[in-house]
């Protein structure tokens, strides 16, 4: 079941299945590209894990667990709990412990505020034990959404950025580095990402914008260590991903609770955070 929120400038649909965005309109156009030969989906929600892991494994107190690439709260079906903001609730369930240990709730609300949507996550511990968890955004963004080619458009970063991205091999990270930025701009083309997604931990910018001309999408994420930019060569959206946490590196042997990037959250406590998307077209 999907649900709407509109307050005159902005239109959002989110589905109760995944908590999934699944489109964001101003005027004519929708700046979510949703279920498209491509990609199946618009923008799901990583977690308890970003990206792979080793053998789809992972280990805790001893024993082998198994997890998908993502997790499965992009899988799940959440409940929903408000209309304004747009609040859905997943908790954890006979199913989600056979493969991931920890009693958790993820709450995910959706808010409107003139030509910008936050979306905002808060993770508690209804454990007796610290949880441990990754937590990422994949909103696959409308490109191009003012005319021209793919390769019209541009990625502005609000800082100046002297980044190198970390190669994918068969999903894993491998230990290499290649430069990638050099300043605030990055111009588009699909050849960027014949090798997988851009993968960063050393982006010092909170902000990254798709422009063409005058016209832009603004995502802005504050305090996220890793971010991902991806596509498919010749799909019609660019994903840029803030993420707490990333997939496996090729050579990781040691348990759950040494992953790089692993959130630790204590006995009775809540994990927040938030992103947003900002629509200036």
């Amino acid at each position: 079941m999907t649900h709407t929120l509109d307050n005159g400038t902005l239109r959002i649909i989110v589905d109760e299945h995944g908590a999934e965005l699944k489109s964001l309109v101003k005027g004519d156009t929708d700046f979510i590209c949703s279920g498209t030969d491509f990609w199946k989906y618009s923008s799901p929600i990583l977690f308890p894990i970003v990206g792979k892991l080793k053998d789809d494994t992972f280990r805790f107190g001893g024993k082998n667990y198994s997890l998908p690439s993502h997790g499965f709260g992009r899988l799940s079906d959440f409940v929903f709990v408000k209309d304004n903001p747009l609040t859905f609730r997943l908790e954890s369930n006979e199913d989600t412990l056979k493969n991931y240990p920890f009693k958790f709730a993820l709450n995910v609300s959706y808010t409107l505020d003139a030509n910008k949507l936050t979306v905002k996550w808060l993770v508690e511990n209804l454990d007796d034990k610290t949880i441990y968890f990754s937590i990422g955004a994949h909103p696959a963004l409308t490109v191009p959404f003012d005319g021209g080619n793919f390769d019209d458009y541009q990625l502005e970063f609000n800082k100046d950025e002297h980044a190198a991205r970390i190669p994918l091999a068969g999903g894993l990270l491998s230990d290499e580095r290649i430069p990638t930025i050099d300043g605030k701009i990055l111009k588009l083309n699909y050849d960027l990402f014949k090798g997988d997604a851009l993968i960063f931990d050393n982006l010092q910018s909170s902000s990254v914008t798709i422009r063409r001309d005058k016209k832009s999408v603004t995502l802005k994420a504050e305090g996220y260590p890793f971010w991902g930019i991806w596509t498919k060569i010749g799909a019609p959206f660019l994903c840029i991903e803030p993420w707490h946490g990333h997939a496996d590196f090729a050579d990781f042997a040691g348990d759950f609770i040494e992953k790089d990037g692993i959130i630790a959250l204590e006995v009775g406590k809540t994990f927040t955070s938030e992103y947003s998307i900002t629509v200036d077209a």
